[in-house]
C-alpha cells in the first residue's frame, strides 16, 4: 500500500497534485483538498493553522495556543472524507514530515 501510494505522489506531484510542504498541506486540508496523506508518525510541527485560509503560524515549542500542525491537518483531512496514515519517514515520498495527495490543486 505504500509503495503504491508512493507511486500515486510522484504521479500526482508532477501535476501540481502533491506536496510535502507542512504549509502547502495545512492549506489544502482546510479548502478539503486532501485524497490521503502520509504523516511521521514521531514528528511534531508546532504552530497554528488558521481555520479560515489555512495559513500556518510555525512556533518552537507546543503550549496551549500552539498545537500539532501535522496532527491538525490529519484532523481537517478526516473531516473532509480523506485518509490519513501514519507512517515511519523513511516511508515518507521525500522524506518530510508528511506527504499529500491532493483531490485536485490549490
Amino acid at each position: 500500500e505504500i509503495a503504491r501510494l508512493a507511486g500515486l505522489y510522484a504521479e500526482r506531484e508532477a501535476q501540481g497534485r502533491a506536496t510535502g510542504d507542512v504549509a502547502q498541506a495545512a492549506r489544502a486540508a482546510t479548502f478539503g483538498a486532501v485524497e490521503t496523506v502520509l504523516v511521521d508518525i514521531d514528528s511534531t510541527v508546532s504552530g497554528l493553522v488558521d481555520e479560515t485560509d489555512g495559513r500556518v503560524t510555525f512556533d518552537d515549542r507546543p503550549d496551549a495556543v500552539n498545537y500539532g500542525v501535522v496532527d491538525e491537518i490529519a484532523r481537517r483531512t478526516l473531516r473532509a472524507g480523506g485518509r490519513v496514515l501514519a507512517v515511519r519517514r523513511d516511508d515518507i515520498p521525500g522524506g518530510g514530515d508528511l506527504a499529500a495527495i491532493l483531490r485536485y490543486p490549490v
